[in-house]
């Protein structure tokens, strides 16, 4: 992982760890409410060219409760820069790899920003951008 901070190898080590921590989360299925807790209310979501709610979004990750056998999430660039003294944006473009119980899998390329609040070390999801799903 790359960041704009190689002078500040502990902010570098809190974006690496809740990194893994966000995807972590996603590979083991995590429950809606507690994805939702790193997702701000307001944040944008588009998928495939058509914008969605926080709402839709977590509902539609409930219903998949089930449906899904194995996911993996494979960080492909992150990257950060300071936005005043005690926030942090952070961009990652992510590979998710998806094998459902029915033998599809599915593979899909995601981007997402980030915020990070240096004084509480609290992330939120502000946008989330899927622009490409493919069978794999």
């Amino acid at each position: 992982m790359q960041t704009d901070f190689h002078d500040d190898m502990a902010l570098e080590a809190e974006i690496e760890c809740f990194a893994h921590r966000w995807f972590s989360l996603r590979n083991r299925n995590a429950p809606a409410a507690t994805l939702a807790e790193l997702i701000a209310p307001d944040a944008t979501i588009r998928l495939l060219g058509e914008s969605r709610t926080v709402a839709e979004c977590l509902d539609a990750w409930a219903s998949r409760d089930g449906e899904i056998l194995l996911s993996s999430h494979v960080p492909l660039r992150v990257r950060s820069r300071r936005k005043g003294d005690y926030r942090v944006r952070v961009a990652l473009r992510v590979l998710e790899r998806t094998a459902l119980r029915n033998g599809d899998v599915r593979q899909v390329v995601q981007e997402q920003r980030w915020e990070l609040d240096i004084a509480s070390g609290d992330f939120l999801m502000t946008a989330l951008s899927v622009d490409d799903i493919r069978d794999a």
